[in-house]
């Protein structure tokens, strides 16, 4: 099956259609890259540069992965990887190479509303609000800033890679103790657990918290993302891959015994000499894994903690301009979590993202899709009645509940650092692993980028390595 027809033409063909032309072959390829992302694309688009002969499986019916921009939405929101800091040099040379100019993030709101309890609460109310139960020292605090509060005046690293290093294995513990110790309250404790970028404080280990701080400092202020979508950045890769990719293709099995056999969900298999496997590690830990995987790494595959992230992208009735107090940001500690405002080039409000984190994504991600988008909805006006008949719910995301990601990206809990970070990217037989689960020197969508060209360099130096034996 050519790369045009799996990208093109996947519409016109039924499950029925493809199963026998997979099912009679077996396919042997160099190397197997499973999964399309970032990570997969940029190993394919490197692989077969130095001469491999390359197969891209990707479960969903799109490449790209966790990144993912809502083109159906006039504003073009992003539901995936958001934006593309100052320091994401390799992604800036690529949207560079492919002609993909940067642009603005948006133009968002700047100040910021809370409801806290159900109440109201302006930044100027709360340090002497009813409402406002923090203990003495943390009363000037606003709920929004108390979680850096805490960990600018945690240990700090000095270097991001230094949070795997002995001297620092007292930090690989609960954040919620750590904290605790650091004079936090227990309204303290519920408010950064309200919009926690993980979990929850208990399942998130400090040393994991004070590294993405390290790498926080070091990447800059100012970021960008791809003028109209970060989608068109993958796009653009997959279509300058010549190589076979293969979309609909869930993986139900690897095999590696001397060569690596890919079974697929509708019978077909592949067969390489070497495989990259690029799905999160809350994916990878539904198939089925024959090999010698080490009894370490199996128990990483099996117990990595992945962030739930759900989205509620929410038009705004048209008219209303920057001047109307509804341009602004809202932080709760309700089930919609955190909202983002922005306004269009003309000035005019246009959208609100509602982003809801860790526990109170998990709670809302049991509902039915449109159960959820009702909840998030009525929390939102029931705290801001002047928001009632002025919103429209466009879109619902879940993460968590998305079968090929099982949440937004990985996090590592109480202990999780010293044992599985060291053991993440390694290679295991002729299995290599990529992706932002693997690589920890970079953030965000960059360290999918780097994971996806190290495995690379892997198999290029394994190679070179077997003709020097010849």
């Amino acid at each position: 099956m050519k790369r045009r027809t799996a990208l093109k033409g996947l519409a016109a063909l039924s499950a029925t259609t493809l199963l026998p032309a997979f099912a009679k072959t077996t396919q042997i390829y160099d190397v197997i890259v499973i999964g399309a992302g970032l990570s997969g694309l940029i190993s394919a688009y490197h692989l077969e540069r130095s001469g491999y002969k390359v197969l891209v499986l990707e479960a969903r019916n799109r490449v790209g992965g966790r990144i993912l921009t809502l083109n159906n939405l006039p504003w073009q929101p992003e539901a995936g990887g958001q934006q593309i800091g100052m320091g994401y040099g390799y992604m800036r040379t690529l949207a560079a190479q492919f002609d993909l100019p940067l642009g603005s993030l948006g133009d968002f709101a700047r100040n910021t509303r809370y409801l806290i309890g159900g109440q109201q609460i302006t930044p100027g109310e709360w340090p002497q609000h009813p409402l406002n139960k923090l203990d003495k020292h943390e009363k000037d605090i606003l709920p929004s800033r108390l979680y850096f509060h805490y960990l600018r005046n945690s240990p700090a690293l000095a270097y991001p890679s230094d949070w795997t290093l002995g001297k620092h294995a007292d930090l690989d513990r609960s954040m919620e103790q750590h904290l605790r110790e650091l004079g936090a309250s227990d309204m303290a404790i519920h408010l950064m657990n309200a919009n926690l970028n993980a979990n929850n404080l208990a399942q998130l280990s400090a040393a994991d918290a004070s590294y993405r701080l390290a790498l926080a400092m070091t990447g800059g202020r100012q970021s960008h993302r791809i003028e109209g979508g970060n989608s068109l950045l993958t796009d653009r890769l997959a279509a300058n891959i010549k190589s076979d990719i293969h979309l609909c293709k869930p993986v139900s099995r690897i095999s590696d015994k001397d060569k690596v056999t890919i079974h697929c969900a509708d019978g077909s298999r592949f067969v390489s000499g070497k495989c990259i496997v690029t799905v999160p590690f809350s994916v990878l830990r539904e198939m089925e894994i024959d090999g010698a995987i080490s009894p370490p790494k199996r128990h990483a595959i099996r117990q990595t903690n992945y962030t739930q992230i759900s989205q509620v992208h929410f038009s705004v009735q048209p008219g209303i301009d920057k001047s109307d107090p509804i341009f602004s940001n809202i932080w709760s500690d309700s089930a919609f979590g955190r909202v983002f405002t922005s306004a269009n080039t003309s000035g005019q409000v246009q959208s609100m993202l509602c982003w809801i984190n860790g526990d109170a994504a998990i709670r809302l991600d049991k509902l039915e899709p449109q159960d959820a988008i009702r909840l998030v909805q009525q929390s939102i006006e029931s705290g801001f009645p002047e928001l009632k008949g002025k919103i429209v719910a466009e879109h619902f995301q879940s993460w968590g509940n998305e079968t090929y990601s099982r949440g937004a990206y990985a996090h590592f809990g109480p202990g999780q650092v010293q044992s599985f970070v060291p053991i993440m990217a390694n290679a295991e037989g002729n299995l290599h692993f990529a992706g932002e689960h693997t690589e920890f020197d970079y953030p965000g969508m960059e360290s999918a980028l780097v994971s996806g060209m190290r495995a690379v360099s892997e198999i290029k130096e394994l190679s070179k390595s077997d003709r020097f034996a010849q």
